[in-house]
């Protein structure tokens, strides 16, 4: 087969890959491109004015691609996100509680790029959410001490507990424990290095200080944060960190002090 046969058969069965829908105003391109979830990744086309706007249609924030936006690993996350937005030339912007990932283009010839841009920049951003990026025993010891965690307050508060809820959009806490419409939240803090282990204190913050500014607060009688103190990120972290946090919080309690935590809420 010549070279040029090659090409062309390349060429053809590649584009042939590709899909549509239309979305009333808005066309979605369903290109071949997949993520390492396993779905093909869409991009919206909307015109608007004298100009065509191309999105991820909010999919990466509504976590469409099977991915998780909340990961224990943001701050490598958000700095890939940061390098691919650079790198792609994308935009972003907010709307009924979504966020979307944009260029806007004023010209027909520079389409077909903008939509490669934009397909790459989300294989790109889903396969960094769901990248593993601990080492395996730290992944192991992490689930052991949240699943540890969670059974303990399931076999005691049954279906009154949940793992891993959002009280807000948005915001998932570890644990959400509701008795008699009042509110308790629970943040687990782990890591096998101190890295990881102040990377939960920071997440802890964070989700405690949201919930003092929504009106929720009212509900919600407890912050509690529980450290594993056999974990070897407790043996060097900041005293100033930890200072920080507990102003945030209500309760802390350690892994050998569970049953202290009974004598707080009591068991329905």
């Amino acid at each position: 087969m010549k070279h040029f046969e090659t090409y062309k058969r390349i060429k053809e069965e590649f584009c042939h890959l590709f899909n549509f829908k239309s979305h009333g105003n808005t066309l979605e391109i369903i290109t071949p491109l997949v993520t390492i979830t396993n779905k093909f990744v869409s991009v919206f086309i909307t015109p608007r004015g004298d100009k065509l706007i191309v999105t991820d249609g909010g999919w990466i924030r509504q976590e469409v691609y099977d991915h998780s936006i909340i990961s224990d690993d943001r701050d490598i996350v958000s700095t890939l996100i940061q390098q691919y937005k650079k790198y792609y030339h994308i935009n972003q912007t907010s709307g009924d509680g979504n966020i979307f990932y944009f260029r806007s283009i004023d010209k027909i010839e520079l389409l077909s790029s903008a939509v490669f841009d934009i397909a790459n920049f989300i294989v790109g951003v889903v396969n960094s959410y769901s990248l593993e990026y601990k080492e395996k025993k730290e992944k192991e010891d992490r689930d052991n001490f949240k699943s540890e965690t969670n059974d303990f307050l399931k076999q005691h508060y049954h279906k009154n507990f949940k793992s891993g809820s959002e009280l807000v959009k948005g915001v998932r806490y570890n644990g959400i424990l509701t008795i008699n419409s009042r509110i308790h939240l629970f943040e687990y803090i782990t890591g096998s290095s101190t890295r990881y282990y102040e990377n939960d204190m920071r997440k802890a913050i964070v989700n405690f200080k949201l919930i003092e500014d929504n009106p929720i607060k009212e509900y919600v009688d407890n912050r509690i944060a529980v450290y594993n103190d056999v974990a070897l990120g407790h043996e060097e972290i900041s005293l100033t960190l930890k200072n920080y946090l507990e102003k945030h919080t209500n309760k802390t309690f350690v892994r050998s002090e569970f049953s202290q935590i009974l004598s707080i809420i009591q068991p329905t």
